[in-house]
């Protein structure tokens, strides 16, 4: 009976635990980890995407979190005792490890952080879903310009600039870098990961056809392919693949592996 009640007495004293203190609050505070989905934000440096290669994130608190590599595209990156030491043209700094947090195997910092550490300047125009960052006058130029040609569209299409969309002509995922308006064209600029850029128009109110946005193109896919009968060859399938030669098969599930340029 003594046992029984230690045992209910140790279960009561769990449940309250839980109650009292959240399982996120007993781990470390980690925004990134206890926001309720990825939110993809596209980072500018100097004028420049800086996103194809390092992959920034929007926190549920509000916060941006940027990958602590994207230093390395700005300088230099070296982990350090209980840190890192990070070298940009304006200035030497150390990064202590509690200003991070890590996500997916990934270290991040905060945008602000980011700023404060690189001496660089910089703006989150949250309403576009990007953040620009500049570490001169050549690269405060560039980004004024990038700014004025989004402006200068009209409002309904603004909200593109900085998104990753899926361009038709260049076959692949991209992102919107450059936005100007031409009379009554809108003129875009799409460039993928290994820096391939191609050059579209929106004309008036008729929905872009030279590309789409990247979700609606994995949700495309998904629903294409899923649950689908194709015929497949063995030879041009990777080498693990079961099959003898030529064989129908039957899809149950698509996934679209995120590759970024290394």
């Amino acid at each position: 009976m003594k046992s029984l009640k230690k045992l209910i007495c140790i279960f009561i004293s769990f449940s309250l635990l839980f109650v009292l203190f959240p399982p996120h609050t007993l781990a470390a505070n980690n925004p990134l980890t206890e926001s309720y989905r990825d939110i993809e934000y596209t980072i500018f440096i100097d004028g420049k995407l800086a996103s194809s290669k390092d992959q920034a994130y929007l926190a549920d608190n509000g916060t941006v979190y940027i990958p602590i590599k994207m230093f390395k595209q700005i300088g230099s990156l070296i982990a350090v005792g209980n840190g890192f030491e990070v070298k940009t043209k304006r200035k030497k700094e150390q990064v202590s490890k509690k200003d991070t947090i890590l996500y997916k195997g990934i270290t991040y910092i905060s945008f602000e952080k980011f700023l404060k550490v690189s001496g660089y300047s910089g703006s989150n125009e949250d309403d576009l879903m990007v953040a620009f960052m500049w570490g001169d006058e050549d690269g405060s130029t560039r980004t004024k310009k990038l700014m004025n040609g989004v402006l200068s569209v009209p409002k309904t299409y603004r909200s593109v600039f900085g998104e990753k969309v899926y361009s038709y002509a260049l076959d692949q995922p991209g992102w919107i870098v450059s936005m100007t308006q031409l009379y009554q064209l809108t003129e875009v600029t799409i460039q993928s990961a290994n820096g391939k850029t191609v050059t579209e128009y929106i004309y008036g109110g008729i929905r872009f056809s030279n590309f789409c946005y990247y979700f609606d193109y994995e949700h495309f896919i998904y629903i294409a392919f899923t649950e689908g009968e194709y015929w497949a060859n063995k030879n041009n399938l990777p080498s693990s693949n079961p099959l003898y030669h030529l064989e129908k098969i039957k899809i149950l599930s698509v996934d679209i592996k995120k590759i970024m340029l290394l």
